[in-house]
């Protein structure tokens, strides 16, 4: 693999890395923000559903990625073995 792709694999996992980050923050906000304007238990139940929702779409992205970086992993084993 290039120098060039090699520096692209880097900066993409690194941006997926910091948008991660970015994301479990503002769950964390949302969460603390809605909870402090709550009133009724109705409302804290709807948004508890509301925020397992998300957190299920941000784990089914996580598991996306460590599929698409276990099979980058294993092209690379193989690629390195049919060099040698």
């Amino acid at each position: 693999m290039s120098t060039l792709g090699k520096i692209l694999i880097k900066f993409s996992v690194s941006l997926v890395l910091i948008y991660q980050i970015a994301y479990i923050l503002n769950v964390y906000l949302t969460i603390k923000y809605k909870i402090e304007m709550m009133n009724a238990a109705e409302d804290i139940l709807t948004t508890t559903y509301d925020i397992t929702q998300i957190l299920s779409i941000f784990i089914i992205f996580d598991i996306l990625i460590i599929l698409i970086l276990l099979t980058y992993i294993k092209f690379i084993k193989k690629h390195k073995l049919d060099k040698l």
